[in-house]
């Protein structure tokens, strides 16, 4: 393993939950697990707009009562 991938491991790791977002033009999906691959909340969708990125937020909010800290990581698929 690369130094650069033990920098991106320990980042990880060192979180109490990871939020994964696949983005799309107009309805994104995301899902939050903790760093050891416990799933906190299956996939969800919201929409691309304010509200939805509001329902984002709420969701993640209503998930994470124990959690401190998040890690966001966005997948953006490129055709």
């Amino acid at each position: 393993m690369t130094n650069s991938q033990n920098l991106k491991f320990d980042a990880i790791e060192n979180t109490d939950a990871i939020v994964g977002i696949d983005i799309a033009k107009n309805v994104h999906w995301a899902g939050i697990i903790l760093p050891n691959g416990k799933e906190i909340k299956k996939s969800f969708s919201f929409n691309n707009n304010r509200k939805g990125f509001e329902s984002l937020v709420e969701t993640v909010k209503n998930h994470g009562n124990f959690i401190k800290y998040y890690k966001i990581v966005i997948l953006a698929n490129i055709c």
